[in-house]
């Protein structure tokens, strides 16, 4: 049955929020969030990006069920549970990079995460990124499966992700580099 599944890329274009950075990185939040029926699944070009495990060309049906079951009330619930959210509860240097605490609402669970932080600051524009796994259980989700488990979700998800912040008009001070 592994070899009907296939590896999935998931993209949130429509991210929003606010990010508060004072004098000192250590004193940086945000909080974020983006509507669930936003994600989209599986573009072409973010799967070439992912290398070998991600090079099968999926078509429209496959994409369109993947989806429908991700949205769906067993698993996300996006008519119930419209929007993830995502708020950093503390910043902390580790040697180079940072790691913040974020906490992470999908449907009506909370979970926290240590998530690995690299900043780039310029004067207009702050850009964060990193890598970093969590598991369906630790989202309070358990994975899609079919025919008794035979074939299922993986457990683990892996997280990439670059966000690019920009100042607001009449924000004050330049941002200054970690």
């Amino acid at each position: 049955m592994a070899r009907l599944g296939h590896n999935h890329v998931l993209s949130v274009h429509d991210l929003s929020g606010d990010v508060t950075v004072p004098g000192d990185f250590a004193h940086a939040s945000f909080s974020l969030q983006f509507p669930v029926d936003s994600i989209a699944i599986d573009e072409p070009a973010l799967r070439a990006q992912q290398g070998e495990d991600f090079q099968a060309t999926l078509d429209a049906a496959s994409i369109a069920g993947t989806r429908a079951h991700m949205l769906g009330e067993l698993q996300l619930d996006a008519a119930q549970f419209p929007t993830i959210r995502l708020d950093c509860e503390q910043l902390r240097a580790a040697g180079e990079r940072w790691v913040a605490s974020v906490r992470i609402r999908v449907r009506d669970h909370d979970s926290t995460a240590e998530v690995p932080v690299t900043l780039q600051a310029s004067a207009e524009a702050l850009t964060v990124s990193g890598d970093f796994d969590l598991t369906h259980a630790q989202l309070g989700l358990t994975p899609y499966s079919v025919a008794l488990g035979a074939l299922r979700v993986a457990q683990t998800i892996h997280i990439h992700y670059r966000l690019l912040a920009q100042r607001a008009a009449g924000s004050g001070a330049d941002l200054q580099h970690p």
